[in-house]
């Protein structure tokens, strides 16, 4: 390395050091509140990941950690009323650096309702009886152990949850979705990642505009779509509506309990159609096949117009 080169790497070197020198660490925000199980925690906050769980207690305990080019860079308003406690995260200054890094630490009640909002950040919600919405506009979600509802989206990342009770409706403008066991339906899209799901007892609505999806068991009628990839499914419980899989990029596989009974129409576009059941045909080519499964029930809509069609039995 010449002199330049050297004079250039130490110039360098130093501005880097310099830069993390101004990025210190603010003092954290540490505070407890007593509250009765039941309420709501509403948190909006401008950037940061939000972490929430549950403990024995019957209060809110909220840790913010921030780290900015600025201490006093982000304010956070924390307040409690009748009926919510609220954490605001916010810019002191317009022309803030928006350097901060931040954490909210969050322990509640094992029964409490959540309603998180970051513009910034990923989210994560563990061990909950109750209502969780949660929205932010740049991160991932992740969902466990909730018994309640879950509302949630973001902008740009993946979402993850399992081991949950009650009706889930999230999406996702890019990233994958995967969901584990649900007792309740679903309502799950991206626009553009894989989806794969576990167990769930209630209907299912699916779709991607970039990906495969795959179930491993559904206990209600399913509505799945791609625009790029395979669907592969199993239907394990007798569905009392009507089923619809299409994608539009791959095959379609749907495997079926040996006792469900449907109207089939399958299609496909540059691939054969195949059954493993006895199908009574209404009618039948080597790229469709119409007609009843076990006598008929709620139709069984599967469409592939880039690849081929299975029904299996399990």
């Amino acid at each position: 390395m010449n002199q330049r080169m050297k004079r250039l790497y130490l110039v360098a070197v130093t501005i880097a050091a310099a830069y993390a020198a101004s990025a210190t660490a603010a003092k954290p925000i540490h505070r407890e509140l007593d509250v009765a199980p039941g309420g709501t925690l509403v948190v909006d906050t401008v950037v940061g990941g939000i972490e929430v769980s549950t403990h024995g207690k019957d209060s809110v305990d909220i840790e913010v950690e921030r780290k900015a080019r600025h201490d006093d860079e982000l304010e956070v308003d924390i307040s409690k009323d009748d009926k919510a406690v609220k954490v605001i995260g916010q810019w002191r200054e317009k022309r803030s650096s928006r350097r901060s890094r931040v954490q909210y630490r969050i322990m509640l009640p094992k029964k409490f309702n959540v309603n998180l909002k970051t513009r910034g950040g990923s989210i994560e919600v563990t061990k909950l009886t109750g209502t969780t919405t949660a929205r932010t506009s740049g991160g991932s979600l992740h969902f466990e152990r909730i018994d309640g509802p879950i509302k949630a989206n973001t902008s740009g990342g993946s979402i993850s949850l399992s081991d949950t009770t009650g009706d889930v409706d999230v999406n996702t403008s890019g990233g994958s979705i995967n969901v584990g066991d649900v007792q309740g339906r679903i309502d799950v899209s991206t626009s553009g990642g894989s989806i794969d799901i576990g167990k769930v007892t209630g209907s299912i609505t699916a779709h991607t505009s970039g990906g495969s999806i795959h179930i491993d068991n559904a206990g209600g009628a399913v509505k799945a779509r791609t625009s790029g990839g395979s669907i592969e499914a199993y239907i394990s419980e007798q569905p009392h509506g009507d089923s619809e899989l299409s994608t539009s990029g791959g095959s379609a596989t749907v495997y079926l309990a040996k006792n469900i009974a449907v109207d089939l129409d399958a299609r496909a576009g540059s691939g054969r159609v195949k059954s493993d059941f006895d199908v009574a045909v209404k009618t039948h080519s080597k790229h469709s096949l119409e007609g009843k499964i076990n006598g008929g029930g709620p139709r069984l809509v599967v469409r592939a117009s880039g690849g081929g069609v299975k029904i299996r039995r399990r």
